[in-house]
This record gives C-alpha cells, sequence and structure tokens, in this order.
C-alpha cells in the first residue's frame, strides 16, 4: 500500500468513526510484496535453490534440503515480514530504489537460511560445508566438492 493510500485511509478513517471497524483491518495488510515491488516467496525460492544448485553434486544434500524446500521457503517469508513489519531500517532499506532493496533482502535471506540450518537437528551437520560468505549473505560460487 502506497503511503499517500495509506495516510488517505488514515484521514478517512479519523474523519468517519463508524468507517473504522472496515477501514483499519485494510491498514493492517500492509507487507513487503504490498509495499515494495519485491516477491518475498520467489526470493525464498530463490535462495535455497542457490543452496541445492551449490550441493547438485551431491544427490543425498540436495535431496535433504529440497524435502525441507516448502518449510523453509514459508520460515524465510515470515521471517522476513516479522522483521520488515517491526524494523523500521530493514523497511527503508527494503523500499529503497532500483535494486538495492530486492538484494538486501536476498543476502538477508542467504543469512537467515544459513542460521536455520545451523538450528535444524536435520540439517545441521551441512552448516559446516555451506559456501564461504553465505552465512553472511554473500551469494554462493562455483560447486560444493565432495571429500
Amino acid at each position: 500500500m502506497s503511503k499517500t493510500l495509506r495516510s488517505k485511509l488514515i484521514r478517512l478513517a479519523n474523519n468517519n468513526p463508524n468507517l473504522r471497524p472496515k477501514l483499519l483491518p485494510l491498514l493492517k495488510q500492509g507487507g513487503i510484496s504490498s509495499d515494495t515491488q519485491i516477491l518475498p516467496g520467489v526470493v525464498a525460492d530463490t535462495v535455497i535453490r542457490e543452496l541445492i544448485g551449490y550441493f547438485w553434486d551431491d544427490k543425498e544434500i540436495t535431496n535433504l534440503i529440497f524435502k525441507d524446500i516448502r518449510k523453509l521457503t514459508k520460515l524465510l517469508m515470515k521471517h522476513a515480514e516479522a522483521v520488515y513489519e517491526s524494523d523500521d531500517r530493514f523497511r527503508k532499506t527494503l523500499q529503497s530504489r532500483g535494486n538495492k532493496g530486492r538484494d538486501s533482502l536476498y543476502s538477508f535471506m542467504r543469512h537467515w537460511l544459513a542460521a536455520e540450518i545451523k538450528k535444524s537437528r536435520k540439517l545441521n551437520h551441512l552448516y559446516p560445508l555451506l559456501p564461504a560468505g553465505f552465512a553472511l549473505g554473500k551469494e554462493p560460487q562455483g560447486r560444493y566438492q565432495p571429500v
């Protein structure tokens, strides 16, 4: 929802108390995809698939990650929306002009995915195998070389 539309709705709700019950829920429906042109689900899915691509030569690892792709995607999306809602700096970063917001979300989601892998019972053994810099938000380079 754009800032001007949001402010007009707030003004309308303020001037018409009888409309407030119908207007206030509309104000709470903001989020990354409604405030920006970024689709968090696409970014989350892409970040997970980057990791699958990195581990492509090791089918056991790729199958492990692929089994949890929906769960991990939802988790990353929920986390992004929660941080977006609560952190002004993060929100401003994602609302930046050009590709800065999108690229920042990619970086944050790589970091969050690495953290989720580290704390997961099923996937934590993969944490030391993650690409250099992935936990810092950097895009994986090259391929995993099984020993």
